[in-house]
Parts: structure tokens; C-alpha cells; sequence
């Protein structure tokens, strides 16, 4: 009996017998979970990559120089109420506004090109800069308009009913109004960041010219440099533009000379009866060739002074031939002979001129100097950042087993995380950010916070977001402890309203692979911590939610949420199935396909 009970103890612990069967099995289970959870990784990574894509189609050949947004006279007369026209847009994003005798009384900036790199909460804003001019004032701001926006209408809509942010650059400069320091509006903060990053881009550079508005062409240079095929601004000094040409049938062009031109940094020099618009050029040593009048308001009653001007080879050639720029910048006033019967004119370019050269002298300040920091690291980052290192303290350490730790952590999620931060994930930033990019330079805090979210369940197994940080999980977590009895739902019911989550998201990606302008934010409750901006439908969600939550527990999360139903479709699980999650991925991503190509 012994030998027997010895014979089947040894038999028993052989591998080839028994263990080596159940071992490869566990091991086949093992294998089959991991590429499971790839492939659910790479549809979730190809979905949003389309997403992006077929929001790039859409979107391509809008991003223009000549782009011509939406802005009507009333609007403008909303700001200058002497406004009865606008100007075509020109290539530099600038039209110019005149009253009923056709007098240039301001102009108005658009800033679709520097805002579309802008990320505010989800998307960008693009903004309506208008300038006006008194008299003997320099140009200053009158108003600023949004013009368009894919952030949420809930945070657009708080930027313009507040009724001191975008009046805070009124009466300023265009060199105060592009490093002006703006509060953010509250429940807007990102937004607000948004618009004043933008502006500061687009007024980044030199103001243009409301007076002389017609940028110069190749059309101009062409009978001074016959062959030239292009100019672009020279990298090292400003206010110099270098001219390039081809010859000979040559691959590459070369440089054969370059050009100054008065307006808009001299214009406020007049001659006779106001300010004269040229250009100066220079041959490929660098050397005075011509001065080129292109418009004046001197050529008016009662002679045509810019005229004899514009026909005066000694002023337009003679008397500055040779000369560079440092020798036009200190040249003898004394030496200088105007023009007869127009000295008062060729006086004022004369002037213009030996301004123009002096600053042209003076290397280009930094690149983006008066753009803001990149990175902006705000109180609200810290905090949000403060909140995932305690939730990851919380679900990877002991913490998590101190019942009034968890309660007290759950009461500062709803207080502060909630409604005080608003950090919040949520199906409009997921799509937003798919859409239009991340945040890089204003949200610092919330991208860590999402970029968590969805990769700490890829290799732990924990939905760290869903469980330990979204005040709106914590708030019926704190019912939970004060509800009682519990209920469950029947299990038909169950199952049925199991499915709810992942038809929300389902619907949700549609929606926004086929540019529906549907606000995503109303479909889910975050928005209902931010009650100022808030609005009906997401604070009825929170509060159905929350009610629900007193008889069926999480009821939210269970029956609602299609952001975890998102974090849940690639959290890593050891005995991962494929099931109709699965299958709706891959018909989602072959719909996004044909999306693509249509």
C-alpha cells in the first residue's frame, strides 16, 4: 500500500503524464489574451488615427494666406460705427475698413493660419482683430471678435459673455497688445489661453498697413530684375526682402538683388498732403539702384506732385547711386536736393527713406520673442498632477485599504477635482484632441493626466481613471456608502443596458468621423461640474445619474459612460475574449476607411 501510495504520488507530479497538458494550455489562454489585447490596442490607434486624417481632408485648402473668413459690415460696425465697407482680404490676413467717403479708418486682422496650431480645451479658435485710428493716434485695438471655434460651444460661449475678456486689449498698441497679460476666463481657462496665444502669434510681426494695404508682386520687380522668379523676407535683417531669379534654364535660383519698402514702417512721414507708399532696391552688392514709387496720397489737388517724383531720374537714381545701406542711413541732409515743384514730396520719402535704412541695420529680434512660453505650467497643472500621483499611490500601494483615506481622497475629487480644476476626460476631448492634436503648450497637466489614463491600463490591468480619479465615479462612490438596501437590475436588463456605454461611443466616433456639428459635451455629465457654463442636458445627466446611483450602485459608470467604455476596450485583461466590442471595432475602423476615401 505504501509502494502504491508512493507509485501515484510520483505519477501524479510528472509532467509528461499530467501537468504537461494543463501547462500548454494555460500558456495557449496566455498567448491568445495578449494578441487579443494588440489588436484591440491597434484598432483603438487606427480609429483615432482616421479620425484625425478625415478631419485633415476636410480641413485642407482652408488654412490659407488668402483665407476669407466670415465677417460681415455689421459685425464690424459692432466695434467702428463709421464702417460702411471691407476691403478684399489680402494674402497677409488683413482687410481694410472704410466709411461712406471711402476713407480708411481702420483695418482688421483674422487669425486663421496662427490659430490653427492653437489647442484650447479641444480645438482652436480663430479670432477677428480689429484696429481703428483717431486722429494724430496711432492704430490702436477697438475690439477683438471670435470668429470661429472647435472648442466646445460651452466654453466659446463663456469667453463671449464675458463682459471684460475680450475688451482687455481695447486702446492698446499693436506693440502692447501682443505681449499684453489677460486673466484666463473661469470655466474657460484653456480656451482663454488659447485666444491670447493666438493673438500674440499673429501680432508677432510688424503691424502691415491699413493705408497702402496692395502687397507687393513679382510684377513690380520684374523690369528691374528681368529674370526673377520669387522674393522672400531676408533671415537676418528686417525690413529687407531678397530677390531671387533663374536663368539659363538654371535648377536653382540666385540672388540678384534686394528691396525695402516704406509702408508700413515709415508711413507716418508725409510730404505735401500725406505719406507716399515705394520701395527701394538694391542690386546683388547691396548697392543703391532705384527708388520705385508705388501709390501716394500726394498725387492729389492741386498738381500732381508725386509725379514729377516718380519722372525725376536724378532723385530716383542719381543722387544715391552706389551707396549701401549704412551710407543711405547716414546721409548728409545738406547734401540732399529736392525735387522742383515737389520738394515737400521727394522731401518726405527723402526722410522715409533714411529712417527705413537706419532700421533695417538692426538685426531681427528672436524668433517668436513675444510669443508666450510653450510650456505653461499653471497652479491648475499642479494640482491635477497632484491628484494622479495620490490616485496611483491609491491603487498601487496599501492606501487603498483605509476606508476614511478613501472617503476623504473621493470628498476632494468631487470638491476639488471637480468643480474647483475641471481637468476632467471626456468623449469632446478625446475626439477634440484626435481631431486637432493635444494641447502641448497650455494643458500640460490634463495631457499627463489622459496619456495615464489610457496607457496605465494597457499594462497594468487598472482602470486607474475610472476607479480612482473621476470625481464623477467618487461622487457616486460616496452614495454608495450612504445608500441603502442595494438593488440590481433584472438580468435581461442588465444585459441590455450593458451595452448602452459602447453604443454612446460607437455613435459618438460616427458622428464625428462624418463632421456632425454635434455637441458632444451634452452627451455626458462633466460638464455639469463646471455649472457656470454648463449646459441642460449634461446637468441632467449628472443628476439622473447621481439619483440612480441611491437604488443601483455606480449606475452611471455601469450604464452610461462611453469614455470608460473606451479606457475598458484596451485596459490589458488576463482572459480577454473576442466578443462584439471587438467586432464593432473593426466594422468602425473599415467605415472610417471608406470615410477616407470619399
Amino acid at each position: 500500500m505504501q509502494s502504491k501510495s508512493f507509485l501515484d504520488k510520483s505519477e501524479s507530479s510528472l509532467p509528461i503524464v499530467n501537468t504537461a497538458g494543463a501547462e500548454l494550455r494555460p500558456r495557449s489562454r496566455k498567448w491568445q489574451s495578449r494578441l487579443i489585447h494588440f489588436y484591440r490596442i491597434a484598432i483603438f490607434v487606427a480609429i483615432v488615427w482616421s479620425i484625425r486624417g478625415v478631419h485633415y481632408q476636410n480641413t485642407a485648402g482652408i488654412v490659407e494666406r488668402n483665407h476669407a473668413p466670415k465677417l460681415s459690415v455689421a459685425e464690424i460696425q459692432s466695434i467702428l460705427p463709421n464702417a460702411v465697407r471691407l476691403s478684399a482680404w489680402q494674402s497677409n490676413q488683413m482687410a481694410v475698413v472704410y466709411d461712406k467717403e471711402d476713407r480708411a479708418i481702420g483695418f482688421v486682422l483674422h487669425t486663421k493660419v496662427e490659430s490653427q496650431s492653437v489647442i484650447g480645451y479641444v480645438g482652436s479658435t480663430e479670432l477677428a482683430i480689429v484696429f481703428g485710428q483717431a486722429d494724430n493716434v496711432a492704430e490702436q485695438v477697438a475690439g477683438v471678435l471670435v470668429l470661429s471655434s472647435e472648442d466646445t460651444a460651452e466654453h466659446i460661449d463663456a469667453i463671449r459673455n464675458d463682459v471684460v475678456f475680450l475688451k482687455a486689449w481695447n486702446e492698446a498698441d499693436w506693440d502692447r497688445a501682443a505681449v499684453l497679460e489677460v486673466d484666463a476666463v473661469s470655466g474657460a481657462t484653456l480656451t482663454s489661453y488659447a485666444i491670447v496665444e493666438s493673438l500674440r502669434r499673429r501680432l508677432g510681426n510688424d503691424a502691415p498697413s491699413f493705408k497702402f494695404p496692395n502687397e507687393v508682386t513679382l510684377e513690380e520687380l520684374t523690369p528691374y530684375f528681368k529674370s526673377a522668379t520669387r522674393f522672400e523676407e531676408n533671415r537676418e535683417y528686417p525690413l529687407l526682402f531678397d530677390i531671387y531669379a533663374s536663368e539659363n534654364g538654371q535648377l536653382e535660383d540666385n540672388f540678384v538683388g534686394r528691396f525695402m519698402r516704406s509702408s508700413p514702417t515709415v508711413e507716418n512721414i508725409n510730404g505735401y498732403q500725406g505719406p507716399t507708399d515705394f520701395l527701394v532696391l538694391f542690386d546683388d552688392q547691396g548697392l543703391f539702384k532705384k527708388i520705385v514709387i508705388r501709390s501716394s496720397f500726394d498725387n492729389l489737388e492741386p498738381e500732381p506732385y508725386v509725379n514729377y517724383v516718380r519722372d525725376d531720374d536724378y532723385f530716383t537714381i542719381d543722387m544715391f547711386a552706389g551707396l549701401d545701406r549704412r551710407q543711405l542711413a547716414g546721409f548728409d541732409d545738406d547734401e540732399f536736393e529736392g525735387v522742383s515743384g515737389a520738394t515737400m514730396t521727394s522731401g518726405g520719402i527723402y526722410r522715409a527713406m533714411k529712417i527705413l535704412a537706419q532700421q533695417s541695420l538692426i538685426p531681427k529680434m528672436i524668433e517668436g520673442a513675444r510669443s508666450s512660453k510653450r510650456w505653461r505650467f499653471s497652479i491648475r497643472d499642479l494640482g491635477t498632477l497632484s491628484v494622479l500621483s495620490i490616485a496611483m499611490l491609491m491603487t498601487f500601494t496599501r492606501l487603498s485599504r483605509s476606508k476614511r483615506l478613501r472617503t476623504v481622497f473621493q470628498f476632494l475629487l468631487v470638491v476639488y477635482f471637480g468643480f474647483l480644476n475641471g481637468d476632467l476626460i471626456s468623449q469632446v476631448l478625446v475626439m477634440g484632441w484626435s481631431q486637432n492634436g493635444v494641447p502641448l503648450q497650455n494643458g500640460i497637466g490634463i495631457l499627463i493626466l489622459t496619456i495615464s489614463a489610457f496607457c496605465i491600463p494597457l499594462f497594468t490591468k487598472r482602470n486607474i481613471y475610472c476607479h480612482q480619479i473621476c470625481p464623477f465615479g467618487a461622487a457616486q462612490q460616496l452614495v454608495r456608502k450612504v445608500a441603502k438596501p442595494r438593488h440590481r437590475l433584472p438580468l435581461n436588463l442588465h444585459s441590455v443596458m450593458r451595452l448602452v456605454p459602447g453604443c454612446l461611443l460607437l455613435l459618438i466616433v460616427i458622428a464625428t468621423l462624418l463632421q456632425w456639428n454635434w455637441n458632444l459635451a451634452a452627451l455626458e455629465p462633466f460638464d455639469a461640474f463646471s455649472f457656470r457654463i454648463a449646459g441642460v442636458s449634461a446637468i441632467t445627466i449628472a443628476i439622473v445619474g447621481l439619483v440612480a446611483s441611491f437604488r443601483y450602485p455606480m449606475a452611471y459608470c455601469k450604464y452610461g459612460c462611453p469614455t470608460g467604455s473606451a479606457i475598458e476596450f484596451i485596459r490589458s485583461r488576463s482572459s480577454a475574449r473576442l466578443g462584439l466590442r471587438d467586432i464593432a471595432g473593426v466594422g468602425l475602423f473599415l467605415f472610417a476607411m471608406i470615410v477616407l476615401q470619399f
